[in-house]
Order: C-alpha cells, then structure tokens, then sequence
C-alpha cells in the first residue's frame, strides 16, 4: 500500500510541466481528503 502526501501542483492546464511546492491556495481540497491510499493489485 501507498500512502499519498500533497508535495506539490503544476500549472492549470499543464502549460509549463513545473511542480510548484506552495501548497498555500489548496485549503478546501487539502479538507476534502483526509487521506489517500493507493493499492496495487498483482
């Protein structure tokens, strides 16, 4: 299992394929999600 951490978001439309670390102006989606999970199945 992963578990996800936000380190970052790029662009809008993925314009400049930069990763921008300030996660400043990400207060309702960081609420929205407690917690994500990835797991893969072999």
């Amino acid at each position: 299992m992963y578990y996800l951490n936000p380190v970052g978001h790029s662009h809008y439309s993925g314009a400049d394929g930069k990763l921008y670390s300030n996660l400043k102006t990400f207060t309702t989606a960081l609420e929205i999600f407690e917690s994500i999970t990835l797991k893969i199945k072999k």
